[in-house]
């Protein structure tokens, strides 16, 4: 059970990864100009890659372009997800320790 946490996770932080790293490069293209001064080319990291999706500025510019928005949807929804994922799976696991199952 435990393995099937751990895989389960690291999967989901993987596929929350690359969505978040899409919505940035999607942004990069179809936005070249704000996107200089929000986000880091590609290949490149910096702490304003991490913090885009949440600051006010780079909502404000997503909101503009549909399909940036809904990606940008799907990244919350999976770091949404890959936050309570574990923390939900340990409480089962506690639960089924405390009954003996």
């Amino acid at each position: 059970m435990p393995l099937v946490v751990f895989a389960s996770t690291g999967i989901l932080w993987l596929i929350m990864a690359i969505q978040c790293n899409r919505v940035r490069i999607h942004f990069l293209k179809q936005c070249p100009d704000e996107a200089q001064r929000h986000v880091t080319p590609p290949g490149y990291r910096s702490p304003k890659n991490v913090t885009f999706l949440f600051r006010e500025e780079s909502v404000a510019l997503l909101r503009q372009h549909v399909d940036l928005w809904k990606m940008r949807q799907r990244a919350l929804a999976l770091i949404v997800a890959s936050a309570l994922w574990p923390i939900l799976c340990m409480v089962a696991l506690g639960i089924a320790l405390a009954l003996d199952i």
